[in-house]
């Protein structure tokens, strides 16, 4: 055999060989776009008889890309881990998984639609997570996209500004004031009965109810009020709502008797 070469684009440029394996010359290869290549290889004997053998590969060059539809940025959760739906153009897709922690644990998933691992969410602490999907395709590239949620395990924070423990009152109802700690805050209400009545309320200060004042005996009374979160926004649409008790304050006061 008196000498062999290829070519990458019919002949416009052939590149010698000198061994029957090798690498294709990168720079040759780097020419090519993402899609079909012709490669043929050439031999000629010494009495200049040529021949040739051609094959068709694809070069994959464009990196899977991934749209997260859900969870949304800064979807709020709590102890019940998002739910995620995720799509991804790649026609040669391999591997898909996902990390909550930059990598350090990574979850393969299969489909575009599932729950986020309970173990992995567990670990993490109260504050904002940053979700982050990758696919790769069989020649390994890899495309990625992610998301930024809070994790909100925290219950409010309640101050009872006024009235104070043991405060006197009469036949009118006291006046109320209160200091709640939560960014998320979904609900408050109060009950001076124990639980038998529920009366909501929207403002941080206010007025007992004096129908239901009225009713007490005179004696102590307890007051209890109550705040709850939510742990999703309702845009998510997906019915992972949690909710976390507040921490109670308990205002005992006392109310002569008419």
């Amino acid at each position: 055999m008196d000498s062999f070469w290829y070519t990458l684009d019919n002949g416009v440029t052939n590149i010698t060989i000198t061994s029957l394996t090798g690498t294709i010359n990168p720079s040759e290869w780097d020419k090519h776009g993402n899609g079909t290549v012709n490669i043929r290889f050439y031999a000629k004997d010494e009495g200049d008889n040529e021949g040739f053998a051609e094959i068709t590969v694809r070069k994959d060059v464009i990196i899977p890309l991934i749209t997260i539809n859900a969870p949304i940025i800064n979807n709020i959760f709590g102890f019940q881990p998002p739910q995620y739906n995720v799509s991804i153009i790649e026609n040669n897709i391999d591997k898909m998984w996902y990390t909550l922690d930059s990598g350090v644990i990574t979850v393969p998933f299969v489909g575009n639609t599932g729950i986020i691992n309970q173990t992995e969410w567990e670990k993490i602490e109260n504050g904002t997570v940053t979700i982050t999907f990758y696919a790769n395709d069989s020649v390994g590239n890899i495309g990625q996209a992610c998301v930024d949620v809070h994790k909100d395990i925290l219950g409010p924070i309640i101050t009872i500004n006024s009235p104070q423990d043991n405060e006197f009152f009469g036949f009118n109802a006291p006046n109320y004031d209160l200091s709640i700690e939560e960014f998320n805050l979904d609900s408050m209400w109060y009950t001076i009965d124990g639980g038998l009545t529920i009366i909501p309320i929207i403002s941080l200060v206010g007025i007992i109810e004096q129908t239901e004042w009225e009713k007490k005996e005179g004696g102590t009374i307890p007051i209890r009020f109550y705040a709850v979160e939510s742990d999703s926004t309702p845009s998510n649409n997906q019915g992972n709502d949690n909710f976390n008790s507040a921490k109670v304050l308990c205002s005992r006061i006392r109310q002569h008797s008419k």
